[in-house]
């Protein structure tokens, strides 16, 4: 049976075609998954997997290249004979059958996981099929179209990926080639499962309209899924540490959880929102070929089939529930039969009709049984090897969060705002003693006037005691294993009470959650402290080679101050504390400092002169601008010690000074001057740091990327090698302008 001319496909909807079919979940879970093999060289496996996978799809077009326009079934039922032929295309309705409904189950589940938890699945398979349904009502080019639409209206979506590399660290891909070979071979099965989609070329061939550019059109549509995959690859191995990423079951997701602008927030639910047309890409191509399958073997308009199978789909749903194991057993299922249908069959099946060809060109009996014994032998023997909203009103918004512990048990507090005329205060706040966060929300959820909602908490507090004591690592599960949680909150430490803060009441102040959300943000952008967010602290606490460190503030009398950052060890223990003054050299070596930074320096007695601009106490103070640094870190390890050589280029103006001098004429000895009181300033740091073994600046990140063998051997306990290490600070500073005045 030949195609009919007005079912014909272009080059560019059969190759975007098959690329939407391969892409459709794998984008999600795949950095992790290759991480778990091969670490941050997963994206090595994945350039190996692509070429096997066009290799493959090559062997595709080739089979179905000896009888343009036919049908795949009857092309089996050709070489195979009509019996054997019809069941092993029963076999493929069945095995792409079961594709579609792995792709329908796990998209689904990163739906209800992610934006609708409490919305039951036969309603949000409802809508699925619903639009299944209309898509399907349509020919293949209505598929097509389709795929061409997705294509250029998600385009957008890499884009939003390359936003949070800005935070990224370059040094997590390094060394390539840290365990051999043999991670990535391993990580080669994954890579190519992340490609299934491919082989319904089969199905999708007939269709092209000129068949001679198939090869091409495989090579591209596989080429770019493979610069999708690579890209959300490398991305998530740039922002997450080697550490963390194979905690997140989507790592996708997590990148684009933490983007924020002024009016919007939630950035990974348009993100899904724009991803649900890809999941149609996979989802109904799959559904289209096995209703099409199904209505050439009973000779039945395939119009009707779809009408029985997507209700019987949503009917089935509401009687049976699927685990988040279970589902991933199901698809693991699929991807083990995908080894057969996808990868085997197509390599065996050039073959046998290679085989066949040449057999019966020499008219020998019984050809097709002697080979399709032989296959099945070799076969046998690889078997051995919506209900989901919360109306504004009928919910309690969480602003701040705050935990403390007394007499061993957790105090946690939450604020929130009251949207009431009639209301005297404009916020309220709440208190329950439990034993972890998750258990704190029900007990609020008594006392509330409406449902205690966590997405928007903007500032999470920690009592100084408690992270002396216990640490905040026990009591942050809940917060990154619920998906709602916002992702950007701000963590402080606060010397003394957690109430004590939250019971003050500052007249010429804002609500406490929009002062101390300004208060924090104003110290990020004047660098008076490490500002750390709920995602960026997980990555510090999973990273082996960095300590953690967050904003410290303390309560004055009329005011709230910064007084620095808190260092914290892995567990998220308090080990010691930088003033504000520490706090900004230390982000400058971070490279998180904010441009301009202002430095005030006691200049050394060789400066004391006679002059009107001496202060009263007599001594003399220099303040510069850094507008730029530029900082390159040299890994070695020698004598059984690691050492770092700090090169720190700093491009200064200067603003204020207390005492007479020619700068211009003394150029070279001003500026040594500053150099070594700056290399003073950095010393101590890094003593005091070393000291509490501790390495909030992220040294052992240059270790493993440049001293690989020697970092494995101690990365268990690298805050305390990194006290025995030699640090070298070199500053360079150039002076770039001193004002308008001489």
């Amino acid at each position: 049976m030949s195609i009919p001319n007005k079912s014909e496909l272009s080059l560019m909807q059969f190759i975007l075609l098959i690329h939407g079919i391969e892409v459709g979940l794998a984008t999600l879970p795949l950095p992790s998954q290759l991480a778990q093999y091969a670490g941050t060289d997963g994206w090595i496996s994945l350039i190996l997997g692509w070429f096997l996978v066009t290799i493959i799809s090559i062997c595709i077009v080739r089979i179905m290249a000896q009888h343009p326009g036919e049908h795949f079934k009857n092309i089996l039922i050709l070489y195979l004979g009509k019996w054997v032929g019809t069941v092993l295309f029963i076999l493929w309705m069945i095995y792409v059958l079961l594709g579609a409904l792995a792709i329908l189950l796990k998209s689904v589940n990163i739906i209800q996981v992610w934006v609708l938890p409490r919305t039951p699945i036969f309603l949000i398979l409802t809508l699925f099929m619903f639009n299944t349904f209309l898509l399907l009502r349509g020919d293949i080019r209505l598929l097509g179209r389709y795929a061409v639409f997705v294509f250029f209206f998600t385009l957008v979506m890499p884009i939003l990926l390359l936003i949070p590399l800005k935070d990224g660290n370059v040094l997590f891909l390094l060394p390539v080639l840290k365990e051999g070979w043999w991670p990535i071979m391993k990580a080669v099965k994954t890579s190519v499962f992340a490609f299934l989609g491919f082989e319904i070329t089969f199905l999708v061939y007939p269709y092209l309209k000129n068949k001679k550019d198939a090869v091409k059109g495989i090579i591209v549509a596989n080429t770019i899924t493979f610069i999708v995959y690579l890209l959300i690859t490398l991305s998530s191995f740039i922002c997450f540490s080697p550490d963390e990423i194979t905690k997140y079951l989507w790592p996708t997701l997590m990148l684009v959880k933490p983007i924020q602008f002024p009016f919007l927030e939630r950035m990974e639910i348009l993100f899904l929102s724009f991803y649900i047309f890809i999941f149609l890409t996979t989802f109904v191509p799959y559904t289209y070929f096995f209703t099409d399958g199904i209505a050439k073997l009973v000779n039945k308009d395939k119009w009707k089939v779809p009408f029985l199978i997507l209700p019987l789909i949503v009917v089935l749903s509401y009687f049976f529930y699927l685990t988040f194991n279970q589902i991933e057993d199901f698809e693991g299922f699929f991807n083990l039969l995908s080894l057969y249908f996808a990868f085997a069959f197509p390599f065996l099946f050039l073959i046998y009709i290679s085989v066949y060809k040449r057999f019966k060109k020499r008219r020998k009996p019984n050809v097709r049984r002697k080979i399709q014994l032989a296959l099945l032998s070799l076969s046998i023997l690889a078997l051995a090897g919506c209900g989901d909203r919360i109306d504004v009103e009928d919910a309690t918004l969480a602003l701040l969060y705050g935990m403390e512990l007394e007499d061993d048990h957790l105090n946690i507090y939450e604020m929130n705002p009251v949207f009431n005329k009639n209301a005297e205060k404009k916020y309220e706040m709440y208190k329950v003693s439990t034993d972890t966060t998750r258990h704190a929300r029900p007990i609020f959820n008594s006392k509330m006037n409406g449902q205690l909602v966590t997405g928007k908490v903007q500032v999470l507090m920690f009592s100084n005691d408690m992270l002396e004591k216990e640490g905040i690592m026990p009591y942050l599960d809940s917060l990154y294993r619920d998906a709602k949680n916002a992702a950007n909150m701000r963590l402080i430490t606060v010397k003394g009470s957690v109430s004590s803060i939250l019971n003050s009441e500052f007249k010429d102040k804002p609500i406490l959650p929009t002062y101390l959300t300004n208060l924090i943000d104003v110290g990020k952008r004047t660098n008076q402290a490490a500002f750390v967010t709920n995602q960026e602290f997980h990555t510090q606490a999973f990273e082996k080679g960095i300590t953690p460190a967050i904003t410290e503030i303390q309560k004055k009398e009329e005011n709230i101050q910064i007084s620095g950052s808190s260092l914290l060890d892995n567990r998220g223990k308090y080990r010691a504390s930088l003033s504000r003054r520490e706090s900004a050299f230390m982000v400058m070596l971070q490279r998180k400092a904010n441009m301009p930074l202002s430095i005030t320096l006691t200049m050394p007695t060789e400066f004391k002169r006679p002059s009107l601009l001496k202060n009263i106490s007599g001594k003399d103070f220099i303040t510069m601008t850094v507008f730029n640094t530029k900082r390159k870190v040299k890994t070695r390890f020698s004598q059984g010690q690691f050492a770092f050589d700090v090169h720190l280029k700093m491009e200064v103006a200067i603003e204020e000074r207390t005492f007479e001098a020619n700068i211009d004429n003394e150029l070279r000895n001003f500026t040594r001057v500053l150099n070594e009181q700056i290399k003073k300033e950095l010393d101590a740091l890094l003593e005091k740091i070393r000291q509490n073994k501790l390495d909030p600046i992220g040294f052992g990140i240059y270790a493993r990327a440049f001293c690989y063998p020697e970092w494995k051997k101690v990365k268990d306990n690298w805050p305390e090698t990194f006290a025995e290490a030699k640090v070298n600070i070199y500053p360079d500073i150039t002076i770039r302008d001193h004002g308008v005045t001489e």
